[in-house]
Order: structure tokens, then sequence, then C-alpha cells
């Protein structure tokens, strides 16, 4: 009964998102888009809305679904009512291309529905990576959100100062099930989001279906893309992909003439673009370079704001979009700490992280000053070239090409020379970027750089496109792109599984798919049943019908998903052992590495992390201690522990933790030392403390009845 009610909460809720983003698309958008347009806006608001809700019930302190459904449901309703009575839907359902194109892109079509099903059997049933990041503050700070039911900062690392509206979203996703069953859902989301940006673009530039597909073709098949995507926040893939929307936005006018002020079209395409540029920010600072040049295109590609009055006026719309979706988290550091961009020192302002700091982290540093050997070359090429090879080849390639023809034959548009600009801003950033060639833990990160380059190869695959453009028709037959299309299925759909989980059911799935769509398109009975569908004035009413059925599955396939997330990426005798300890107990960690903390919560966010300085007292937020001589600054993710001012006596340290209300202390060997413990390990040997269980490289201490200076403690 509790899951079912579970499922009808998620579907409700997500379906209320939806409404809202829907009638805000069709508002926002230029009267006389093509469909594709309306579709990808729709998705990339649902987003934004899914994402601003959370915040708002946060800061309220009411991060819970019965508040969701009342803070939204009353918006759906009038959002629905608006769709219906203007007949909306309809603007969603594509026209008909001729049936020619489509046959003529049958392989690629065919391609693409398989890989799509492998993307879908993937991000609902294979479980989701939790990274080193995910476990220490991606998850982490989520699940603090949702177990104290309010947005806040938290004491366990400095990332929590960061911009986090991907974490934002995965709450969102997170919620009504206190699990990280449904977020991969996430990944497939931005995926559907590209594939309706190159399909709105290649209607835009009027390009043949068969390469209007070549980037979503590329995008489903990169394991590096692949990868990212099913991280617990899909930042790395989200904010590029909400930035290309941006300008996608930008670009697409109108399908056909429309009656509306040439102002009022401008400027509401202005503050939709800023929006989902605002949004991009708030889930990656780094993207900030590139949303101004999103603003820069929008306006030089528009005659009517060129003029000053009318460029001020774009520029206050913009900025105020743009705050609106990315801004609370800077904001609210600059109150907090005095610095929007708090713990990095720049200009004015004042932080932990100071610019030396900054510069040793970045890949100039490094390449200045020599610190590169083999590794560091190979970590190098295989950030830059490992999406897999041919894609960078031919993501660079594109980019290469439009330079030639933009620079030297001067044949090119204004969303072709700013996504290039762009890309090579973006290039030439990187190498300064904190963080691009050095982590945290000093150690290098090089190949950590890959997660940057996302922006340029998704800018590579829409560029390809439009250097297909002059092949309105190929130079081959179709006999010959028939066979060369499905020998690409076979290779693809048999190579690729090799890197996914689930490897039988997505090569069976993937090859039955890919079936399915070559009959459907080649097999000529199906012809007039498909054009009369497309005909059917009741194919706009299908369309809630199956995004609810899509959500319901998703909802109902949680439990699933959970367990194969634990199967696969979990260490098994810890974490079964926090399963074990009773509900509601207060746990905390020593280790040299920032600790999992994600894992500290359990599965159903059932315990209360507490993060503890090396001599047990509870640690303060980094800005009220980051001046303090006696703590340590910015690198703190050992939690102090390797200070030689921390190591107290070892009942200070029993003492400490009790007063902090810990219940259970658990210590791990530092792995990349030799297998040795902390020095909190030795201390609490000393004690006498029991132990509740321990293995070769964790051991969980018991807390709960211990004597302290004559005193029970419990």
């Amino acid at each position: 009964m509790v899951e079912l009610l579970n499922i009808l909460l998620f579907v409700t809720r997500n379906l209320a998102a939806l409404a809202i983003a829907a009638a805000l698309a069709v508002w926002l958008c230029p009267r006389g888009s093509f469909a594709s347009l309306r579709w990808m806006v729709t998705l990339a608001l649902y987003v934004v809305v899914a994402a601003l809700s959370t915040l708002l019930l946060g800061v309220l302190g009411h991060l819970r679904t019965g508040y969701a459904l009342v803070l939204l449901l009353p918006t759906a309703a009038i959002a629905g009512y608006y769709l219906y009575r203007t007949a909306s839907l309809k603007l969603f359902v594509p026209q008909a291309p001729a049936w020619d194109e489509i046959r003529r892109a049958s392989p690629l079509l065919a391609l693409t529905a398989g890989l799509g099903f492998i993307w879908f059997v993937k991000y609902t049933l294979g479980g989701t990576f939790l990274t080193f990041d995910d476990k220490t503050y991606h998850a982490s700070n989520a699940a603090y959100w949702l177990l104290s039911g309010k947005v806040s900062l938290t004491s366990f690392s400095y990332q929590s100062y960061y911009s986090l509206n991907g974490e934002l979203f995965s709450t969102w996703l997170m919620m009504p099930f206190f699990t990280d069953a449904a977020v991969p859902v996430s990944g497939l989301v931005f995926a559907a989001i590209f594939l309706l940006t190159s399909l709105t673009l290649g209607e835009h530039w009027r390009l043949p279906p068969w390469v209007r597909y070549v980037p979503v073709f590329l995008y489903l098949c990169s394991t590096e893309i692949m990868g990212q995507s099913d991280w617990f926040s899909d930042i790395d893939i989200g904010a590029p992909v909400m930035l290309m929307a941006a300008f996608a936005v930008g670009t697409v006018r109108q399908a056909v003439p429309s009656q509306e002020p040439a102002n009022a079209a401008s400027y509401r395409r202005l503050a939709l673009a800023g929006l989902l540029a605002g949004f991009s920010v708030g889930m990656k600072v780094n993207m900030a370079p590139l949303a101004a040049a999103c603003f820069l295109y929008l306006v030089l590609s528009d005659a009517r704001l060129r003029r000053l009055p009318q460029a001020l006026i774009a520029g206050m719309l913009f900025t105020f979009s743009a705050m609106l979706t990315g801004g609370f988290y800077y904001l609210r550091n600059w109150i907090l700490t005095g610095s929007p961009l708090f713990p990095a020192a720049i200009g004015p302002f004042e932080g932990p992280f100071s610019l030396v700091d900054q510069a040793e982290t970045t890949l100039f540093y490094s390449l200045r000053h020599g610190e590169f050997g083999p590794a560091e070359w190979r970590g190098l090429y295989e950030a830059v070239f490992e999406w897999p090879v041919s894609h960078a080849l031919i993501a660079l390639g594109a980019i290469v090409f439009v330079a030639t023809r933009c620079w030297i034959r001067r044949d090119c548009n204004a969303l072709v020379r700013s996504l290039f600009l762009s890309s090579l801003l973006y290039i030439a950033l990187i190498p300064m970027q904190p963080f691009s060639a050095r982590g945290d833990d000093g150690l290098f990160y090089v190949e950590g750089s890959s997660r940057y380059l996302t922006f340029v190869y998704l800018s590579g695959f829409l560029l390809l496109a439009w250097c297909l453009r002059p092949w309105k028709n190929p130079p081959f037959s179709d006999r010959l792109a028939k066979r060369l299309g499905l020998l690409a299925v076979l290779l693809v759909l048999f190579v690729l599984p090799f890197f996914i989980e689930r490897k039988s059911m997505a090569v069976v799935g993937g090859l039955t798919m890919t079936a399915v769509a070559f009959a459907f398109i080649e097999w000529p009975p199906w012809r007039p049943l498909a054009s009369r569908f497309q005909r059917w004035n009741g194919t706009h009413a299908a369309l809630p019908l199956g995004v609810t059925g899509v959500l319901a599955y998703v909802a109902a396939v949680a439990p699933i998903n959970l367990t194969a997330t634990d199967e696969t990426h979990i260490s098994r005798w810890l974490y079964d052992e926090i399963e074990r300890l009773p509900e509601g107990s207060r746990l905390a960690m020593y280790m040299d590495l920032r600790p999992e903390i994600y894992s500290l919560y359990g599965r159903r966010l059932q315990h209360q992390p507490v993060r503890l300085l090396g001599d047990g007292r509870p640690s303060p937020p980094l800005h009220e201690r980051h001046n303090r001589d006696e703590y340590r600054s910015f690198f703190d993710y050992s939690y102090d522990i390797r200070q030689a001012a921390a190591k107290p006596e070892p009942e200070e340290l029993i003492r400490n933790a009790r007063e902090a209300g810990v219940d259970f202390i658990i210590t791990l060997t530092i792995t990349h030392r030799e297998r040795d413990w902390p020095i909190q390990h030795y201390l609490l040997q000393q004690t006498g403390l029991p132990i509740y269980g321990q293995s070769e490289d964790a051991v969980i201490w018991d807390l709960r009845d211990m004597v302290v200076d004559g005193k029970h403690t419990k």
C-alpha cells in the first residue's frame, strides 16, 4: 500500500511540474515555433520547475512531498486549463515529414531507436553509479536536505557552498521514495533535451532527417557521455545540455508567419534563454562565460536588439531571468560569508581557497612547471580523445571545418559562429580552471578533465550536422545506405553493451527495437497506418496518457533500480552493517580522505551522520572557522585528523563525541597509505570501547553505553 502511494505521489508531482512547464513553453516560445522546440523547452523547463520547487520548499523548511503537491497542484490546474482552452496540446504534435525522407534515414532512425532502448534500460533498471564525489557531497547534500526538510549548508565539505541546481533536481527525484532509486532518470531527461535540440536546429537549418539524427546517434553511443549520465547528479552533462537549449531558443524564430509584435517575441525569447542559461550556471559555475556568450549571440543576431536602449533592456531581462534560476547560491554565500564565490578568493572577495591554491590545481600550472610524466600525458590524452576516439576526431574536425567556412569562405550563420567561438573560448579556459589537473587530495587528476570538455563535444556534434547540410541527397544509393546502416547497428549494439551493466538485456532489447523500427519504416503496409495516425485529431490527447505511463513505469521499477545500485556499487560488509544499526543512530567517520558521508545515511536515510573534528568536537561550517588558526581552512577533507594538535587524550575524544550525540564511530584504513589507520583508531583502542563490528579495513565502535569520568554517557 505504501509503495502504491509513493508511485501515485511520484506521478502526480511530475505531471504537475510538466503541465506548468508545457504552459510556460507555449507562452514563451515564439508563435509558430516547431513542435520539437516546444518539446525541448517543456523538458528543460520541467527540470527548472522541479529544481526551483525543491529550492523554495527547502528554504521554507517544508521539503516534503505533501507540501510539494500543495505548492504545485493549484498552479498546474491553471496551466492545464490554459492548455485545454487554447488547444495548445495540438502545438506539440509535429507535422509528418515526407515518407521518402524517412525511408532514406531509416538505418539511422532504427539505430537511434535501439540505442534509446539501451539507455532506457540502463537508467531505469541498471542502478545508480555513485562516484566518490557523489558520496562525499553530491548525494550527501541531497540526503541532508531531505532528512532535515530544508535546503541549508552542511559542515561535511566545502562543496556545500557550490551552486547545486543539479543536486536540487536529484532531490526532487528522490521524493517521495527517500532513496536514489529514480535519480538515474535525469540522464534520460538530458538526453531527450539534446535529442530535441538537434531536431529543432535540423528543422531550422532545413536539414534532411538523416542528418538531424547524426548528433543524437553520436551522443547515444558515446561511452564517455554514457558514463557521465549515470552519476548521481549529471551536472557535467546537464549544464552543457541546458546551455545548448538556450542557444537553440535564440536561434529558432518561427516556423510560420505570426501576427505577434516583433519586440515582444524577442524579449520573450531572451527571458526563456536567460532562464535556461542561468540554470546551467547554477549547475556549474564555469558555465558563466558561455552564458555571457549566449547573451551576446542573442543580442547580436537580432537587429531589433542592437540599439543601445533595447540592448540595455535585453541585458536586464536576461540577467534577471538568469538570476532567478541560478543566482540563489551566490546570493546566499554573499550574505553568509561576504563573498558570492566562497570558498574561492577572487578579486575583492576573500576566501580560504586562495589564488595560490587555485593556481596549483590547474592544468596550466602543471604544464608550466613540468610536472607531467608519461602517466600524466596519458591521462591528458584520455581526457581529450576517449569519447571514444572516433567521436573526438569527428567533433573536433567539425569545429575546424566550421572555422574554415566562417573565416575563409565567410559562409556560416550567427549560431554556428557563436557555437564555434564559445567552444574555442571554453577550450582556452579549461587549463586555467581549478581542479583541471589536481584534486583537493593533492594527487594528479588530469583524466577528470574529460568532463570539462562536454560542451565542446556537443557543439562539435551539432556543428557536424550543419557541415552536412549540402547533402540533401547523400552521395550513395539507398541500398548501400541500408547495408551500411545495418552493419553499424550490429557493431554498435554488440560493442556498446560491454561498457554498461545488464549486457544481455541491452543486446537483445536493442536489436529488437532496431528491428521493429526498421520494419515499421520499410514495410509498406505500415505507411497508410502511420499517415492516418499522424492526421488523427486525437493524437495530442494521447500525449498526457503516454507521459503518465512512462512516469508510472519509472516509479514502479524504482525498487529494482535500488537493488541494482546496492549490488553493483556499495561496499558490502560496512554498509550491510550500517543497515543493521538501530534506526536513528548518529554516526561519525574517521579516514584520511573526505569521508563518504552519503553511505552513513543508510539506504532509507534512517541515520544521522555527524562531522567531528580530530578531538571529537562537532565541526562548525567552513565560513565560521576558516580564519581560526586552530582549524585547517580549505583542504579539510581529512576531518583535521592529520594535525598534530588534533591528538587528544582518549577519554577527551570519547567525551567530546558523546556530547555531540554520536552513537557509533567508524574508522577506516587509509588505503593509499599502505592500509594505515587514522590516529583516532589507536586512541579508541586505548579506551576499551566495545566493537559493534569489524573487518580488515573498517571498525564500528559503539559509544552508546560508555562510562567516562565515572559517569554513564547513555
